[in-house]
């Protein structure tokens, strides 16, 4: 089995000179490859790409920085409409969100979007930068499982929340990153997920999903097992995930 990228955005400009090449890389050398939706119109472009190939599937969400409000229920009709392989990605982020009234508007739309993927019967991908606790006290209010994406929280609360089902990301940080290697040290990989979150976490330049291959044998070597487990074990694990 080859390795999938569970969490990228192909369809952000960043790829639109070379999409198509891009595309058919993935076809020859991935399983699949995830795209993830920030708002509505971000949506749109994601199905719009995914649908160009069995190999891509989607996600419709509404990312915290873009949290207006106004977008909820047009994001909802998305997410009841077109059928989508998880809600995602939602979440919080105090990296960038420090004022306190901003701060709980999103808390809220995260409640929201965690209540609109129960209510369809759908996982959530979660984004979390700097809120990685208060994200999984809130997710464990839902009947939701979460996939936490790009997890750079404490390798204990990793654990934490892989005791409780959900799935922790593994991106291609984890060639440089301390934080990101400890955490794969403490964590089974039933419990991974790996992703590029391209185009971004490049390790030369643009990232592409083709990494997610890199991210598979980073995490062999590191758990000291054979590379073909890791990409069967935690393609099986996005299989189960996005359906």
């Amino acid at each position: 089995m080859k390795a999938s990228d569970s969490h990228c955005h192909l369809h952000f400009e960043q790829f639109d000179e070379d999409r198509e090449k891009v595309i058919d890389r993935i076809e020859e050398e991935l399983e699949f490859a995830v795209l993830a939706g920030c708002h509505s119109e971000d949506n749109r472009k994601a199905v719009e790409v995914a649908e160009r190939s069995e190999s891509l599937k989607y996600c419709l969400g509404l990312h915290p920085l873009y949290h207006e409000k106004s977008d909820a229920e047009r994001v909802r009709e998305q997410i009841e409409n077109r059928s989508p392989s998880a809600v995602g990605e939602i979440g919080l982020d105090y990296n960038y969100i420090t004022d306190k009234d901003e701060r709980r508007k999103t808390e809220e739309l995260f409640r929201d979007m965690l209540e609109i993927a129960e209510d369809e019967g759908l996982n959530a991908v979660v984004h979390s930068r700097n809120a990685e606790k208060k994200c999984f006290e809130i997710i464990q209010s839902y009947d939701v499982k979460g996939f936490f994406h790009c997890f750079n929280g404490r390798p204990e609360l990793a654990e934490d929340i892989a005791d409780e089902g959900h799935l922790v990301g593994v991106t291609t940080q984890v060639v440089q990153s301390t934080r990101v290697r400890n955490i794969v040290k403490c964590l089974p990989v039933k419990s991974m997920l790996l992703e590029t979150d391209s185009p971004y976490l490049g390790l030369e330049g643009r990232n592409t999903p083709l990494n997610a291959v890199r991210v598979a044998k980073e995490v062999a070597e590191i758990k000291s097992v054979e590379v073909g487990s890791v990409k069967e074990i935690s393609t099986s694990n996005s299989e189960g995930f996005f359906g």
